[in-house]
């Protein structure tokens, strides 16, 4: 991962981390949220916007300018609570709409590349141990 991160703070004692996406026109506040599953220690990861009324909805497509830091972002997140839970995994589980989906494509890409690089230090155990692919 060559591409630098926005700074991002976990938000109160729930899984929710948030960051601000910053493009030249506007600045997006997004939510990654880790939702524990049926088996425990493993989390769902969804990533949001924040929208005024202080509900989470979709991503917005025009987010297109910072895709590969707002990804970034999200697999710092990823790594920041693999840390904090080593025994847990992070999986995504795909009920979201089709321009979701793509985004979910370029996560796992990144989720690949950090789990390659924890496998070289031996500590692949730590991540991504259940792939739903």
């Amino acid at each position: 991962m060559n591409e630098s991160s926005y700074p991002f703070a976990l938000s109160r004692q729930e899984l929710r981390y948030e960051f601000v996406s910053v493009s030249a026109d506007k600045e997006v506040k997004k939510v990654v949220v880790l939702s524990q599953t049926d088996e425990n220690e493993i989390y769902n990861l969804a990533l949001f916007d924040l929208l005024d009324n202080d509900e989470l909805g979709s991503p917005s497509k025009k987010d297109a300018n910072d895709l590969a830091k707002i990804n970034t972002t999200v697999s710092c997140i990823v790594s920041d609570f693999l840390e904090k839970n080593p025994r847990c995994s992070v999986v995504r589980l795909h009920n979201e709409p089709p321009r979701q989906l793509v985004r979910d494509e370029i996560v796992q890409k990144e989720l690949d590349e950090m789990n390659e690089l924890l496998r070289k230090t031996d500590l692949s155990n730590l991540f991504n141990r259940h792939s739903n692919k």
